[in-house]
């Protein structure tokens, strides 16, 4: 995928990818019946997985910038800022999260609401982590004048 998206090539060599990543599926899909489906991991099985997420990848690419600007995209971004502060927290956070719920449940609050209370309450104190203790330490953007590629191209 990486060779494929990151490295400028000839239109034919990327359609050779494609067309390779499609075949891999093809024989890999042909092999499942001999597969044995009692054992935890089938190589074909995961070769066929993983050749159509790597299609997936390359063909939505061109809708990046559409779902990024889009309500689910901005809101997946913003969580995706918060989630190295969930996995530093979880293990305190989910006790208090957990009492939390507890206590809701031991006052009339319906048992639907138990995961997306404790949910809430992860993502509530992940993110108030991440205001309080990453925010403040996490480098500044650079400007656009300073960056090294601005500075080689004023100089040819």
């Amino acid at each position: 995928v990486f060779y494929r998206l990151c490295i400028p090539r000839a239109r034919w060599k990327n359609l050779l990818i494609d067309c390779g990543l499609v075949a891999l599926i093809a024989l890999s899909f042909r092999n499942w019946p001999t597969s044995d489906f009692t054992q935890f991991r089938s190589v074909y099985i995961e070769w066929t997985v993983a050749a159509v997420f790597a299609l997936a990848i390359i063909y939505l690419r061109r809708w990046d910038e559409f779902f990024k600007n889009s309500i689910a995209g901005r809101s997946l971004c913003a969580f995706g800022l918060i989630t190295y502060s969930l996995y530093l927290t979880h293990e305190y956070n989910t006790h208090l999260a957990v009492a939390a719920s507890g206590w809701g449940l031991r006052h009339s609050m319906p048992a639907v609401l138990k995961a997306p209370l404790e949910i809430g309450m992860l993502v509530l104190l992940g993110t108030a982590f991440w205001y309080l203790c990453e925010r403040p330490f996490l480098n500044k953007p650079l400007r656009e004048s300073t960056a090294p590629n601005h500075r080689l191209r004023s100089q040819t």
